[in-house]
């Protein structure tokens, strides 16, 4: 039997165990027919063959959560016109008031439907079983699950087919306000999937274990945060952002990691060297994120810099590349049984069309969420990290929101994208591409 299958075994033991004998803890008191708060769209195969999908339900149920699972199949044969992703977004407008649905999860691949391209070559263009919806908010397309967030705007207002424009973000287009918050474990692949159901039990299960006075809480490696900061230009040094964080984190009582490029040491380029302002605990060099997330536990990871659909890198053009600072292949020496929290401030790190992205290897994977970007993001030197539309903005505010809040990833994600202004195409692609792998509805738990 291989490591993953072991691992995946032990796994299932675990949950199924606990689930069973649970009794309801720390239930949400709920109006009464409120319907269903938390929704599961996926697939007839999946919700027929998933060994733990209904020990998901029972699990979100047993802490007072009503949940329902909507297949697509079920959903395309209501709404048979349109994409499908039209058709998912028009079942979740016909019920998301009525039901009082707050929370989304996807669970299929989701490779979008571009129809620009199925009109050069239709044969070619593939489309995921839960796709994500195409946008062109700059003129180029960007993937997005957004669309399934915002039921009330309209996405085409001038009905060219091409949704999202910018020009769409009018009070009677786009809107941007999240009525829902979306998350989704971006697979067909129903061992991966019971994998991942069985990690968000798991990481929930263990918040709930009694600690006794004399041993140290289980989950207080959660309160450790991993900040690996590259330049993503060669006047923007990343070490700043990773300083913006760590100050907010050790005022709540979170220990940091920091991880920034040196002079000379992390760079190809001795002439322009990237010499970070603030000394970190370990020099960013090639291997030392996967060395030191794989030797430790850490609840939140920020990861920045620049990046495509299989790593992140460490430098830029002008002061030199030094190679991966974490490339997909990596992600299999991390610890599955202690997942992280993980936002890669980057572009491209969760391309849907590249079915094994850095997004997608890491929920398989290390992470318990993983906000990354779908397509190209825009950054920019700038004077404050707060409500900065920039790929370390997100990072920024998502941590902040995560350790100061408490709250869950998803609402950390669409709060932080409500306050942001949209001046340009540019910024509109970076709230379009900035999307969430996992259960929008869990939180970074610590004791």
């Amino acid at each position: 039997m291989n490591t993953h299958k072991r691992k995946q075994g032990i796994l299932f033991s675990l949950v199924a165990s606990i689930v069973l004998s649970l009794a309801p803890i720390g239930c949400i008191d709920l109006p009464a027919n409120t319907g269903y708060e938390y929704v599961v769209i996926t697939t007839e195969h999946t919700a027929n063959h998933s060994l733990q999908l209904d020990a998901f339900v029972t699990h979100k149920r047993n802490r007072g959560v009503r949940v329902h699972v909507e297949t697509v199949e079920s959903i395309e044969a209501t709404y048979p016109d349109g994409e499908r992703a039209d058709k998912i977004r028009k079942w979740l407008q016909e019920h998301y008031q009525n039901w009082g649905i707050r929370f989304v999860l996807l669970i299929g691949s989701p490779d979008p439907y571009n129809p620009v391209l199925a009109a050069i070559e239709p044969l070619k263009e593939k489309v995921g079983t839960l796709p994500m919806k195409m946008t062109w908010p700059n003129g180029n397309d960007c993937p997005t699950d957004y669309y399934y967030a915002d039921l009330t705007g309209n996405w085409d207002l001038d009905e060219d087919g091409l949704y999202g424009e910018f020009e769409e973000l009018t009070d009677d287009g786009v809107d941007l306000e999240p009525e829902v918050l979306v998350g989704r474990i971006p697979s067909d692949n129903v061992d991966t999937i019971d994998s991942i159901l069985c990690k968000f039990m798991l990481y929930d299960n263990d918040s709930d274990l009694p600690v006794s006075e004399s041993q140290e809480a289980t989950t207080t490696w959660r309160r450790n945060i991993l900040l690996a900061n590259s330049w993503p230009m060669p006047n923007i040094d990343g070490s700043y952002l990773g300083k913006a964080i760590q100050t907010v984190a050790l005022e709540e009582g979170y220990p940091c990691t920091t991880l920034y490029q040196q002079e000379n040491v992390s760079t190809g380029n001795s002439d322009i060297a990237a010499n970070s302002f603030f000394e970190s605990d370990i020099d960013l060099v090639e291997g030392a994120v996967a060395t030191q997330w794989s030797s430790r536990h850490f609840g939140l990871v920020g990861l920045s810099g620049h990046g495509n659909d299989l790593a992140m890198k460490i430098g830029n053009r002008g002061t030199g590349w030094s190679g991966d600072m974490l490339h997909v292949d990596e992600v299999g020496s991390l610890d599955d049984r202690h997942p992280s929290f993980v936002i890669l401030g980057a572009c491209s790190t969760a391309k849907p069309e590249t079915e094994n992205n850095l997004a997608h290897g890491l929920m398989a994977n290390g992470s318990i969420a993983t906000i990354a970007a779908t397509r190209v993001t825009s950054g920019g030197p700038v004077s404050s990290y707060v409500n900065s539309n920039t790929p370390a903005g997100f990072v920024y505010g998502i941590s902040e929101r995560m350790i100061q809040d408490r709250v869950s990833f998803g609402a950390a994600l669409y709060d932080f994208k409500r306050g942001l202004s949209c001046p340009r195409g540019a910024q509109l692609q970076n709230l379009f591409a900035f999307n969430l792998y996992g259960d929008p509805a869990m939180r970074l738990r610590v004791p």
